[in-house]
C-alpha cells in the first residue's frame, strides 16, 4: 500500500512539473505614466479621461478614433495617470477634460478616418506620442488648452421656453463647409452624449476650438414603451420617429445653408446664442402608399421628404401597417416625396430555439416612386403609387 501511494505521489509530482514546464512564458510589458495639466491655470486636470491608443503600422488602415480594446483611465487629484502592463510599441495619448479642447477636434472626420498619408501625418501631429519599452516606465505630461463655450436659450415665438430639445453644433471646415461636430470625435466624453435644453430652454457646450459654428436645435423624435407599472415587467423600449423632428438653426431658419454662423476665439465664453422657433407656418403632410397594379395599401416602406431646389434630405417617415405616412411640423415650401423599400409584409410565428415571437416576412417587394408637392397649408390624403420592382440584371 505504501509503495502504491509513493508511486502515485511521484506520478502527480512529475505531472505537475511537466505541466509547469509547458506553461507559456510571462509576457514582457512596460508601463505609461504622467500628468495632465490645464494650460490656462497650470493646475492639474482632475479626473480627466486619458486614452492609450496603439499607433497604426504603415501596413494597416490608421484608426485614430476610439478603438475597441483601447484602455482608458481617470487622472487622480494631482492630475496623474498610469497604464500598467502595456505591450512594447508606439502609442498615442489622448486626454479629455470638460471645457478643454480635445486634440481630435482640430481635425475633420474625413482626416481622422482617412488612410491617405497626408491626412495620417496631420492627425498624428495633433496627438501626444509615447514609445513603450519592456520593463520600463515611459513618462509623459499632457497640457490641455482651454476651449471656447457657446451658450444661449431656445424659445418658441410665443415667448415660452423650449425645454427638452436636442442641441447640436456644426463646425466650419477648411473647405468652408459645416460639419456636425460630434462626427469628428471631437471629445471622448461627448461621444454618445446628448445635449438638450433645460427646463428654462438654456444650453451650453464647452471645449470648442476657435472657429465658426452653427447651432441646430431639433424637436424630440423618441417614443418610449415603458413597463414596470402595476406589477408588469420593468423594461423600457425606445423608438425613433423622425417624422416630427423639425430642425431650426442659428438665425431662426429651417435650413443649414441659410443659417447665421457664430464665430468664437480660444477661451471665449460666448453667451446669447439664442434661437427662436417659429410656430406659424408649420404644417402636416400625410397620405398613403399604394401599389400601381391594384391600388392596395402597402404595409412597409420609407417615405423621404427632400427639398425640391437642391434635392437635399429634409426628413423621413415610415409607412404604417395601413399604408399611411405622416409628417408633422413641415415649413411651407416645395418638396419631393420619395418612397423606397416599399413592400407587402406578412406576420409569421418565429422560433429561435428558445422562444417564439411574431415577426415580419417579406411577401412582395416594390420599386421606388417620387412626386413633387408644394406645402402652403396642411396636406392630407396624398397618394403615392409605387410600381413593380424592376428585375435585376444578370
Amino acid at each position: 500500500m505504501r509503495k502504491r501511494l509513493s508511486f502515485l505521489l511521484s506520478f502527480i509530482t512529475l505531472a505537475y512539473c511537466a505541466g509547469a514546464q509547458i506553461q507559456p512564458a510571462q509576457e514582457v510589458t512596460g508601463s505609461v505614466s504622467g500628468h495632465v495639466f490645464c494650460s490656462d491655470t497650470n493646475q492639474p486636470a482632475r479626473f480627466a479621461l486619458v486614452l492609450l491608443q496603439p499607433a497604426p503600422t504603415r501596413q494597416e488602415t490608421p484608426k485614430h478614433g476610439v478603438m475597441q480594446g483601447s484602455p482608458t483611465v481617470r487622472t487622480g487629484l494631482d492630475g496623474s495617470f498610469h497604464f500598467p502592463k502595456v505591450k512594447p510599441g508606439t502609442y498615442f495619448l489622448i486626454a479629455d477634460f470638460a471645457g478643454y479642447i480635445s486634440p481630435l477636434a482640430k481635425a475633420s472626420s474625413q482626416q481622422i478616418n482617412s488612410s491617405a498619408q497626408a491626412d495620417v501625418e496631420k492627425v498624428e501631429k495633433l496627438l501626444v506620442k509615447v514609445t513603450v519599452s519592456a520593463n520600463k516606465d515611459s513618462s509623459v505630461d499632457i497640457e490641455l488648452e482651454r476651449g471656447a463655450a457657446l451658450s444661449g436659450t431656445v424659445h418658441y415665438d410665443d415667448g415660452s421656453s423650449a425645454s427638452g430639445l436636442h442641441i447640436a453644433l456644426y463646425h466650419q471646415q477648411d473647405d468652408g463647409k459645416f460639419q456636425l461636430l460630434h462626427a469628428q470625435i471631437g471629445s471622448l466624453s461627448f461621444m454618445g452624449a446628448e445635449v438638450r435644453t433645460d427646463d428654462n430652454g438654456r444650453f451650453r457646450i464647452a471645449g470648442l476650438p476657435a472657429g465658426k459654428y452653427v447651432i441646430e436645435t431639433t424637436f424630440p423624435s423618441e417614443r418610449l414603451s415603458l413597463g414596470g407599472l402595476f406589477g408588469t415587467p420593468g423594461m423600457a423600449t425606445v423608438y425613433s420617429d423622425e417624422s416630427a423632428a423639425l430642425h431650426v438653426y442659428s438665425g431662426n431658419v429651417f435650413r443649414l445653408k441659410e443659417a447665421k454662423p457664430i464665430e468664437v476665439v480660444a477661451g471665449d465664453e460666448h453667451d446669447g446664442a439664442d434661437i427662436i422657433v417659429p410656430l406659424l407656418g408649420l404644417h402636416s403632410v400625410s397620405g398613403a402608399v399604394l401599389a400601381v397594379r391594384d391600388d392596395h395599401a402597402l404595409n412597409a416602406g420609407e417615405v423621404e421628404l427632400d427639398y425640391a431646389d437642391d434635392k437635399t434630405f429634409m426628413r423621413k417617415a415610415g409607412v404604417d401597417t395601413d399604408g399611411r405616412f405622416n409628417f408633422l411640423y413641415v415649413p411651407a415650401g416645395d418638396y419631393i416625396l420619395r418612397v423606397t423599400n416599399a413592400a407587402d409584409m406578412v406576420r409569421q410565428l418565429v422560433n429561435n430555439g428558445t422562444m417564439s415571437y411574431e415577426g415580419n416576412k417579406l411577401a412582395h417587394a416594390y420599386g421606388s416612386a417620387q412626386q413633387a408637392i408644394t406645402v402652403t397649408d396642411d396636406l392630407s390624403n396624398l397618394i403615392v403609387r409605387v410600381p413593380e420592382k424592376a428585375p435585376q440584371k444578370p
